[in-house]
Formats: C-alpha cells, structure tokens, sequence
C-alpha cells in the first residue's frame, strides 16, 4: 500500500454534526425541532442546554444513495424544496453559520465539488429562516459560529501507485491448511484454505461458519 486515501465524504457529513454539537447537548424530540421534510428528507436540532446554542441539520438524500441503510427502508421520493423553520420565542437569536454538502452531485470522476462549504450565513426574517434544499444535500444551520473548519491532513497524501498485478488468479496450493489467502480478507463469516474433499487434493477457500451470518450488506450471502 503506498498510503494513498481519499474517500473523504463520509468525514465530512458527520462533521456536520460532530462540529457544532457537544457531549450533553440535547436532541429535541419530533414535533419541536425534529421531524420530516414535507418533500422527503428529515432535520434534527440539538441545543445546548447551559448557553441556549443549537444546531439544525438536514438531510435529502434520494433512496438510490441510501441502500446502506440498515434495516432497508420502504420505497420514498424525494424533491428539492424551499423549507421555512420558526424559531419559538425561546431560541437563542444570532449569526447563524451555514454549511453546505450534496452527496449526490458528483463530476464523472466521482469528485463531489459540493463537500463541507461554508456558506453566507442565515439571516432571520420574521422569527423564521428559509433554506433551498436540493435533492442530494446535507446542510447545517448553528449558532457555532467560530471553531467548525474544513481541515486538511497536516502530512501531504501520497499518490496512488497500483500494484496489484490485474487480472489476479491464486490455486491456493502453496498455504498450509487453515490459513487465510494472500490478498483475500474476510468480509461476511470466515474464509480459509481446506482441501476440497478429504486430507489431501485440491485446495479451496472455504466459508467456515455454519450458519448464515448476520450480513451488513446483503444478509450474508458470502
């Protein structure tokens, strides 16, 4: 491995979360600062209990790009919408940060240029705030104003440098039995090198576990 990375979306989507909340803020129930979008989508708000901050975050993401989702969701649509939130007379008014990420508008490369951008910030009108939410988007709304930053790694990424002869083959006769082939990694159950029939023959890998495991991603089917 030459120490390359770059999936970098699913740092950032927590980060709108993890940047503007604290351990013992609280997550306020449906009905009052959580709930659905009448489009499709949901928004949850957290607030601080001692100095009155929260944070409203929102997400539409279309089923398509949620089929990770465990247990698998019922069939929904979603639409881009204008969203207007009233703020109770209780909420803390201030400058209001906005953050900006769409997980579904992505260049061919797979690039996804709309990432954890700061944006112009919100402004109250009328004790409400109105927000444009696309189709694909994730968007924080806080009272944090200073401290949430798209950072960088302090040690430059190395490039990439494939090395993994392609197209790849292994008979698997040179591993002692009960061992694990070279470049194969365990992915649902558990996979080992075993004769294909009595003590002696053919190698194969084999799925040792008995019983269908519990599968993240397609109910153990490996």
């Amino acid at each position: 491995w030459s120490g390359h990375y770059d999936h970098f979306g699913p740092v950032w989507a927590t980060a709108h979360t993890t940047q503007f909340t604290q351990v013992g803020w609280d997550l306020i129930e449906v009905g009052s600062g959580s709930g659905q979008l009448p489009a499709g989508g949901f928004y949850a708000t957290y607030a601080d209990p001692k100095t009155g901050d929260w944070t409203l975050t929102i997400s539409k993401i279309d089923r398509d790009h949620a089929s990770c989702t465990r247990p698998a969701l019922p069939a929904f649509h979603v639409q881009a919408e204008n969203v207007t939130f009233r703020l109770a007379s209780s909420v803390k008014r201030s400058t209001l940060a906005q953050w900006y990420s769409n997980f579904e508008d992505y260049r061919p490369d797979g690039e996804v240029p709309a990432l954890f951008q700061r944006l112009d910030d919100v402004e109250i009108k009328d004790d409400s705030i109105t927000l444009e939410v696309q189709v694909g988007a994730v968007i924080t709304v806080s009272t944090i104003v200073k401290g949430p930053t798209k950072g960088a790694p302090p040690t430059p990424i190395p490039e990439s440098q494939p090395s993994l002869p392609l197209p790849f083959s292994d008979n698997f006769e040179s591993y002692e039995i009960s061992k694990e082939g070279k470049y194969w990694s365990d992915q649902i159950g558990s996979f080992e090198v075993h004769y294909e029939s009595g003590a002696s023959g053919n190698k194969v890998m084999r799925q040792m576990v008995p019983v269908l495991p519990i599968g993240w991603g397609d109910g153990g089917s490996y």
